[in-house]
């Protein structure tokens, strides 16, 4: 168990474990990584403005779109630690949206 005064030590860990829950799931369709909520957040605005690169987590990702623009991968540009997310597109900004509605901190009015 690495200290928790490093870093560096607990980041490797933390990509270990999401590269294990990737590599260990049904077929590897399920890519939890993508599903983060910070993530979401990101990934979703890249994909409304079709981007083809975006940093997550100070890595860099490249953004292929196929289909026409309705499913996107999304993968490592340098493709050492994390398998390839396969997105559909509408379905993964119709996730967010309830995702970010569901999460957001409103204030409510003064009575």
């Amino acid at each position: 168990m690495p200290s928790k005064n490093n870093y560096k030590e607990l980041e490797a860990e933390r990509i270990k474990e999401i590269v294990r829950g990737a590599r260990n799931s049904p077929n590897r369709q399920h890519t939890p990584w993508v599903y983060r909520g910070e993530i979401m957040g990101l990934l979703a605005l890249a994909l409304e403005h079709n981007q083809d690169r975006l940093i997550l987590d100070g890595r860099e990702f490249c953004i292929i779109y196929t289909d026409a623009g309705a499913r996107a991968t999304v993968r490592p540009t340098n493709g050492d630690f994390v398998p390839c997310a396969h997105i559909i597109i509408e379905k993964y900004l119709d996730e967010w949206e309830r995702f970010d509605a569901a999460t957001r901190v409103t204030r409510l009015p003064k009575s």
